[in-house]
C-alpha cells in the first residue's frame, strides 16, 4: 500500500492487503504519502490510506511519539525541551 502503489494501481488499499494485515501478529507501518499525490479533496492520498486501514482493523488511535530536543528550533513556541516527551 501507499502512495506509489496508488500511481501504479488506481487503489488506495486493495483487499489483499487489509486481509494480510487482519492475519499478521502485528504490523509495523510506516511513511506511505507522497506530497505530489493527492486525492479529489487535495489532501495526500496517504491520509485516505491512513484512515481506511484503521477503520477495517478497529483501531482509533494513532500514537506518534514526540520529544523536543535541545538546541533544535521547534514550531512549538515557548515549550522547553523536556517538557514534551
Amino acid at each position: 500500500m501507499g502512495a506509489r502503489n496508488y500511481l501504479q494501481t488506481g487503489e488506495t488499499l486493495s483487499e489483499d492487503t487489509v486481509q494480510l494485515c487482519l492475519e499478521a501478529d502485528a504490523i509495523l507501518k510506516g511513511p506511505i504519502g507522497l506530497p505530489e499525490v493527492r486525492n479529489d479533496v487535495g489532501t495526500e492520498i496517504g491520509i485516505d490510506i491512513e484512515l481506511a486501514l484503521r477503520s477495517k482493523l478497529n483501531l482509533y488511535a494513532n500514537i506518534s511519539p514526540v520529544s523536543l530536543l535541545k538546541g533544535v528550533r521547534s514550531v512549538l513556541n515557548g515549550i522547553e525541551p523536556g517538557v514534551v516527551d
